[in-house]
């Protein structure tokens, strides 16, 4: 008699079941790392898209300031900013007025369509609240050692003081102070490479240029209505940390100020320096440079201490923007060029400048130079 195995193809069997199990999981491992690839594109697509409708917004507030700005003073001109400044969403884009003015298109749900929606239909940009804050308690920048920053100091009210803050805390290179003024001394001006504590820089010294401006007056008049001072960053001998609270230098006062810098919470240096009392028919300017190194900074303006806010000086724009469902939010300040006039330094130097000046004078026995 044959005897017949029936148990020789249960290996075989088994070896497929396996088989099957570790392709499918294997398929769908793989069709699950294709899927999520294909989201996380998805979704770095419409967030930057979403970022770029918010900068739009941005653009977009920029040209309705500069519109706003060229319309003639009255009803007109205060409509417009009124509907800038609206702070209820969304914002700008709810006024008719201007967003004809601007040219926006405004979808059915009142935010400002962004970009193809016929042939991108599946970001969809459009910004959905842009507002404005035209008046700002402070103006903030950057200074370099290069270059000079001119402010416009319009406050809405009439102010007596001036704020001045740099070197920002966690946000400018890591610096030190000074221990003394000893080594601040103004007949040994340090050079840079000396304006450190072993390899790390001290805090620059901020150069600060008042200009007083009557438009009423005329330019001789107003010869000696400016001023300009250095302020010289110092940490007090002896004293552990940094030396509490700055001195307030006056409009009249030394030219060279040394600042004790009180070294935080935002700022590690800050001076209030008094000035005339401002007054509809004077305005005011401040330049700004920095030496040693480059800072951050902030100015306030204030009345016998009270805060006084800037006038249409550097607004800020709020803006939102979104891509299919990711919405993306930025604020930006903003600032004007030109602001009523505009200056440009032909020569700027640190130290003194040697000029000579001719006049020539000619007629029929030729001519005359004098030399200055």
């Amino acid at each position: 008699m044959k005897y017949r195995n029936q148990q020789s193809g249960f290996v075989s069997i088994l070896t497929v079941i396996f088989f099957v199990i570790l392709m499918s999981v294997l398929t769908i491992s793989f069709l699950r790392l294709v899927t999520d690839q294909q989201t996380q594109v998805l979704d770095d697509d419409l967030s930057k898209g979403a970022l770029a409708a918010a900068q739009s917004g941005v653009e977009d507030a920029k040209r309705g300031l500069l519109y706003c700005r060229g319309l003639p003073a009255g009803a007109a001109r205060d409509n417009c900013y009124a509907a800038l400044t609206n702070d209820t969403c969304p914002g700008m884009a709810g006024n008719a007025a201007l967003v004809s003015a601007l040219g926006l298109n405004r979808r059915p749900d009142g935010a400002i369509q962004v970009g193809d929606p016929v042939n991108n239909p599946i970001n969809n940009q459009r910004y959905t609240c842009v507002t404005t804050e035209i008046n700002t308690d402070d103006v903030v920048g950057s200074l370099s050692e290069t270059s000079t920053t001119l402010v416009p100091l319009r406050g809405l009210t009439t102010f007596n003081q001036v704020r001045f803050s740099w070197h920002q805390i966690g946000v400018d290179a890591t610096a030190t102070m000074p221990n003394s003024t000893a080594q601040l001394s103004e007949q040994a001006v340090p050079r840079k490479a000396d304006w450190r504590s072993g390899t790390t820089p001290y805090v620059s010294m901020a150069r600060l240029q008042f200009f007083a401006y009557n438009p009423t007056q005329t330019l001789t008049s107003q010869r000696d209505s400016s001023a300009a001072m250095f302020l010289v960053p110092y940490r007090q001998s002896g004293v552990g940390g940094f030396a509490v609270g700055s001195i307030n230098p006056n409009w009249a006062g030394d030219k060279r100020i040394e600042i004790r810098c009180a070294g935080g919470p935002a700022y590690m240096c800050t001076a209030t320096i008094t000035i005339p009392p401002s007054a509809p028919t004077r305005d005011y300017y401040l330049a700004l440079k920095s030496f040693y190194n480059s800072s951050r900074y902030k100015i306030e303006l204030l009345n016998n201490g009270v805060t006084v806010p800037f006038n249409d000086v550097q607004p800020v724009v709020d803006s939102t923007g979104a891509a299919g469902d990711v919405f993306k939010r930025v604020m930006s300040r903003i600032e004007y060029e030109g602001d009523n006039f505009e200056t440009s330094n032909v020569i700027e130097s640190g130290g003194a400048i040697c000029k000579d000046f001719y006049v020539v004078r000619g007629d029929a026995g030729g001519s005359t130079c004098l030399g200055l």
